[in-house]
């Protein structure tokens, strides 16, 4: 059992593919041309559960469970377009210095492949479409947090909630029902 732990332990039941495999497979699945680009499918592995059960795990799921993060739903959104969508709200002389200081968290981002693929995607969307005139973002940069990314998020509330300036930059419940808004802390004139 010793040895099977150790084996199991460097098998990836899910991963990300990296842009342009994703882009075969987009291509491949609608319009199929066995011929012309045959689409390889990374293998199945059978994964035990127990000492008992063993379930048997296709290599199209083991590929593309993530593929849900990047493909752009029904209303064209992904994690990439969300990004260039927030990097459009903010003020234009902040989009490049935004973009180079994306730290993304969380447990999906520990993923292997999953940085490198958000980044390709990045790129591919700011030249094409709606944020080509834009956005003039050449790069991003990412940013590794001092703790885990999958629990960095908790790490830096509990630091912010234990600093004085939190009283200056938080907003009360009852303050925001009566106005629906939040303040922007970054602009003078909303500073508290």
């Amino acid at each position: 059992m010793g040895q099977m732990n150790k084996s199991l332990s460097t098998i990836r039941c899910c991963f990300i593919s990296p842009f342009t495999r994703a882009q075969t497979y987009a291509k491949n699945r609608l319009a199929p041309d066995e011929e012309k680009d045959p689409f390889k499918e990374a293998s199945s592995i059978d994964y035990p559960l127990d000492s008992i059960t063993i379930i048997r795990i296709p290599g199209i799921v083991r590929e593309f469970a993530c593929e849900v993060l990047f493909e752009q739903d029904i209303d064209g959104r992904s994690i990439a377009t969300l990004i260039l969508d927030t990097l459009l709200q903010s003020s234009i002389d902040l989009r490049q210095q935004l973009a180079n200081n994306i730290l993304v968290i969380g447990g999906t981002a520990m993923m292997p492949g999953f940085l490198h693929r958000l980044n390709s995607e990045l790129i591919h969307l700011v030249n094409i479409s709606t944020y080509v005139n834009k956005l003039v973002i050449k790069q991003f940069h990412f940013h590794s947090p001092p703790a885990q990314l999958n629990y960095a998020a908790w790490l830096g509330g509990s630091i912010f909630g234990a600093l004085d300036i939190l009283e200056s930059q938080s907003i009360k419940r009852d303050k925001y029902l009566e106005n629906g808004i939040i303040p922007d802390w970054f602009t003078d004139e909303q500073a508290a």
